[in-house]
């Protein structure tokens, strides 16, 4: 009776404790999923029964995942496939457990041969393959021809050699394994081509030698010098690694090739000859450096040479932090620059040199700062724009000289609204650096805003222009897009390059092909270049004839292009030109200006 009332107990199957739960290997989806491969061992002679249960289960989540439960003996690989988002999963088997984690299978691509290459029965080729793994080591690759294994190398570079190959076409694909036996996806096919009995072309490379170095943009020509033994050659091509140039299909063999952007290149030819057999010659290798003179045209995109991710490296340009091409958001083409938010802030740098007048010409997505220091910022040794936050308005600031051989920041009449997260949109900024004079001048959008401003610091002086740097914002994005460093004005005709427009000086009586942007035609005390800024007339001396030359209004703080004869800034009841004609000082009531201090700032009126 005591037997009827206590509650059986679970049974152990008969032999499950023998069998072994086995994790084959696990991959990674496209989807961002894992799929995990599981097999089993059972070294008994029987089949072994373990339903699903306490003594076959998985964690987490539900138990039944789709395991066996009747178990053969012997080793069984890739029984089944358990998905799983994230994490990891566990199959409980008896007193066994195999445990899956996240992994990310292997990467391969087969380089070599050439796909097409033609050789001649019975065919030798030589496989050779990239095989990366982002988490882990590639542990081997194995080589196929037709779906059938023909090697394996464990060992990088990873190689293998075929001979012997009949006559017809040949399909060759490799696939890498992981040190956690994940396979990879099958690499791209590869195509060999091989030919009845010919005896094979010659080639040579003979230009460019091996070893040279040109300046972009570059013009190189390419000259091989091929023959056939047997026959004709057909055509020779040209190749920069295994991108193709261009063909030739007679001698003499020359190809004009301009690279798109500076590297290192191997660069070989390929002659083919009648009967299709080919030869590919030995690589020369060619380096192309950036240049550092004027002109710089960087609008980032894959025609200049511009790939995306990380900028550093590309063209000539240093950077740390988060430097990236991007292709949004973009101002103009298919590509940008975009300088993450962070602290320590990103920066990248170009150099460059050149000498007497040059055109800082970029487009920016400023992020304002509480400081210019703060801001994101464009900067060269001898100046640099940021703008800073004032209400809902961000504020144009200009790094100068301060007079005493360093630099400060300071306001401009510039300024753009701002949008919830302190940015402005895309603007067009302009620097003009005479590096003979040691002065600068701003445009805002092609408008000239500042003019003469002083070099800052001591460097940049003379013919030496160390470079542009791009200085990020330590939380938000800051984008550049169509970039241009140049010795002639990107913004309108320019004929003198004295940084004032041809059809403003022709209209105004300037002389377009003369640089006079310091004469001073009407001898009201302000030059040429200050009258185009303020967008007075350098050939009146009043242009706003409220009776108050515009020399004498620029120096007291009134404005000289409105009629503010009868304005009162001092609020001492005497008007403007009352104090202009009594010789007193407009800001400074009934107190004589015997210190004779000069307020200057030039402004563009409505800004």
């Amino acid at each position: 009776m005591l037997a009827a009332i206590v509650p059986a107990l679970a049974k152990e199957p008969r032999g499950a404790a023998r069998v072994r739960p086995i994790l084959d290997y696990v991959t990674d989806n496209r989807d961002g999923s894992f799929t995990a491969w599981f097999g089993y061992d059972n070294p008994a002679a029987a089949p072994v029964s373990v339903p699903v249960g306490k003594q076959n289960r998985f964690t987490p989540h539900a138990p039944d995942r789709g395991q066996p439960t009747v178990f053969a003996p012997g080793r069984h690989r890739r029984v089944f496939a358990v998905n799983f988002p994230r994490g990891g999963l566990a199959w409980h088997l008896a007193e066994h457990v195999a445990e899956a984690e996240q992994n990310r299978r292997p990467t391969v691509r087969l380089i070599a041969p050439l796909d097409g290459l033609t050789v001649v029965e019975p065919g030798h080729v030589v496989l050779r393959a990239k095989a990366e793994d982002a988490d882990g080591k590639v542990a081997r690759v194995d080589f196929f021809e037709e779906g059938v294994r023909v090697g394996r190398d464990d060992k990088a570079p990873f190689t293998c050699r075929v001979a012997g190959l009949a006559a017809g076409r040949h399909r060759l694909q490799a696939i890498a394994i992981d040190h956690r036996d994940a396979p990879s996806d099958r690499s791209n096919v590869v195509e060999v081509i091989v030919v009845g009995s010919n005896q094979p072309p010659t080639v040579t490379l003979a230009a460019p030698v091996d070893g040279a170095t040109f300046t972009a943009p570059a013009a190189i020509t390419l000259k091989a010098e091929a023959a056939d033994p047997d026959g004709a050659i057909a055509r020779v091509g040209f190749f920069a690694g295994d991108t193709w140039l261009g063909e030739v299909a007679q001698a003499p063999y020359e190809l004009a090739w301009a690279p798109a952007g500076a590297g290192e290149f191997a660069v070989h030819a390929t002659a083919t000859d009648d009967r299709g057999a080919s030869t590919t010659s030995p690589a020369v290798t060619v380096t192309v450096k950036v240049s550092d003179a004027l002109p710089l045209v960087a609008n980032f995109e894959p025609a200049e040479g511009y790939a995306t991710g990380g900028l550093a490296g590309q063209q000539g340009w240093t950077a740390s932090g988060g430097v990236q091409v991007v292709t949004a958001p973009v101002l103009a083409g298919s590509q940008a620059v975009n300088l993450e938010g962070a602290t320590p802030v990103a920066i990248a740098t170009r150099v460059l040199n050149a000498a007497g007048v040059a055109y800082f010409d970029f487009f920016m997505r400023p992020v304002a700062g509480a400081t210019p220091e703060a801001a994101a910022q464009w900067r060269t040794p001898v100046a640099g724009v940021a703008v800073v936050a004032r209400a809902d308005r961000g504020v144009v600031h200009l790094f100068s000289g301060d007079g005493a051989g360093a630099g400060r920041w300071q306001e401009s009449a510039a300024s753009y609204p701002l949008d919830a997260t302190g940015a402005v949109g895309w603007r067009r900024f302009t620097i003009r650096e005479n590096h003979g004079a040691r002065t600068w001048d701003f445009y805002a959008d092609g408008t000239m805003r500042a003019a003469n401003l002083p070099f800052a610091g001591a460097t940049g002086g003379g013919s030496a222009l160390p470079g542009i740097r791009l200085v990020g914002h330590p939380s938000a994005p800051t984008g550049f897009d169509e970039v241009l460093a140049a010795s002639e004005n990107p913004l309108f005709a320019d004929g003198d390059n004295d940084g004032m427009e041809d059809a403003w000086e022709v209209t105004h009586g300037l002389d377009a092909a003369r640089d006079d942007r310091d004469g001073d035609v009407d001898a009201d005390g302000l030059t040429n270049i200050v009258e185009y800024v303020l967008g007075t007339d350098p050939g009146d001396d009043d242009g706003d004839g409220d009776g108050m030359p515009d020399g004498w209004e620029t120096s007291h703080g009134a404005d000289p292009a409105i009629d503010d004869a009868l304005g009162d800034p001092d609020r001492d009841g005497v008007g403007n030109l009352t104090e202009y004609r009594q010789g007193r000082h407009p800001l400074r009531g009934a107190v004589a200006d015997t210190a004779g201090l000069v307020n200057l700032r030039v402004f563009q009126p409505g800004a």
